[in-house]
């Protein structure tokens, strides 16, 4: 049985890209050939198996790398066949201060680490020469993984060189058993909650509640449609630092009962949203490596729209939703208006998108492992 360490400064419940990621990639592991050790901040919700040992790591400020680089130490990296890099800050470990076994190394690229690390790196990062060290240690490992083509286009565009030679691209899988039922409505929500989004026909959108992720334009496409029909409704999952600015051009707008805003909900119960909404739509503009909401809302048959950049574009175009090729408010109030009927709608059940499957995912884990 071969010895797995994956190592992730992210995981659920904590919020991130690269920890769901990391989570859709442990739960398609096959724990009957290997055994796999887990190193991620304490307090996380990692599955139990035999095969699957968790080792949490108490994140102190300041000091959390330190920690990491403690907790992995204490280990016979002798013993493994692979060691997963997850993310930038582990990265960091890897690269600068555990120089061994790097030949049995996948890392794991998942967004903004070109911007972080070469295009503005921190003060610390320019210090060390850490952007030229970072791609020496990326050249020396087994495995580069991007999670889409775009973010490895940007990744050689950015960095200036054609490609790596070892690396490839592995999108994430969206699969049913990582939702609850459609029908089973989130206990956090209240009886008039169920009922409103039961009855109405809505637009939703899911995401951190940040200003570039385009929710001032957005709010000025919905607001006309809003007016125009009473019962339409807008439904915002989400929180971040954005959120008391929405909430105050939501107010002044004159829509403010007929936009609900809920904190952030687990993932697995963003099913019983995805399967009854009209439209998704978040016009974000980052650069988005993959965009894993756009990709959950299709597998529910939800009609979905999203900005012409970046990974986004890449699922849109290759699954059947929407790119707005134009930064116009009333063109995206149209595109908007042509999926709605003034109707709620009946629960949707989740069918698999195959090109990212479990199956497909599942196969190419094997490969790297």
């Amino acid at each position: 049985m071969k010895r797995v360490l994956i190592v992730s400064n992210e995981y659920p419940p904590i919020v991130g890209g690269a920890g769901i990621y990391l989570a859709n990639l442990v739960n398609n592991i096959d724990l009957t050939r290997h055994k796999v050790t887990l190193i991620i901040p304490e307090g996380c919700c990692a599955k139990v198996d035999d095969n699957l040992e968790v080792i949490e790591v108490k994140e102190i400020k300041g000091l959390s790398l330190f920690s990491y680089y403690l907790k992995i130490k204490e280990l016979n990296l002798e013993l493994f066949s692979k060691i997963i890099v997850n993310d930038p800050s582990t990265a960091f470990i890897f690269t600068l201060m555990l120089k061994e076994h790097r030949a049995k190394q996948v890392v794991f690229l998942h967004g903004l680490e070109p911007e972080y690390i070469f295009q503005s790196p921190r003060p610390l990062y320019q210090l060390l020469q850490f952007g030229k060290k970072y791609l020496n240690y990326l050249n020396q490992v087994e495995k580069v993984v991007f999670v889409s083509h775009d973010l490895e286009n940007k990744f050689n565009q950015i960095v200036g060189i054609s490609k790596l030679s070892n690396s490839l691209q592995l999108s994430p899988c969206v699969n049913r058993d990582d939702f609850l039922c459609p029908e089973l409505a989130p206990t956090c929500l209240s009886s008039t909650e169920i009922s409103e989004i039961n009855n109405s026909e809505f637009i939703l959108s899911v995401s951190r509640i940040e200003k570039l992720k385009g929710y001032s334009k957005l709010l000025k496409a919905v607001t006309p449609l809003l007016k125009k029909d009473p019962k339409l409704k807008w439904v915002v999952i989400g929180t971040g630092a954005y959120l008391p600015t929405l909430k105050r051009l939501v107010s002044e707008a004159g829509v403010i009962n007929q936009v609900i805003i809920l904190d952030e909900l687990p993932r697995k119960n963003l099913s019983y949203f995805y399967s009854r909404a009209s439209v998704f739509i978040l016009l974000s503009e980052y650069r988005e490596s993959f965009g894993l909401v756009y990709l959950e809302a299709l597998s529910f048959g939800c009609n979905t729209i999203g900005n012409d950049y970046g990974g986004v574009s890449e699922i849109l175009i290759d699954q059947g939703g929407l790119v707005a090729r134009t930064s116009s408010v009333n063109e995206v109030m149209c595109e908007v208006s042509k999926h709605l009927n003034g109707k709620p709608v009946a629960a949707r059940d989740f069918h698999e998108v195959q090109r990212y499957s479990k199956t497909q995912f599942s196969e190419k884990v094997e490969l790297i492992l």
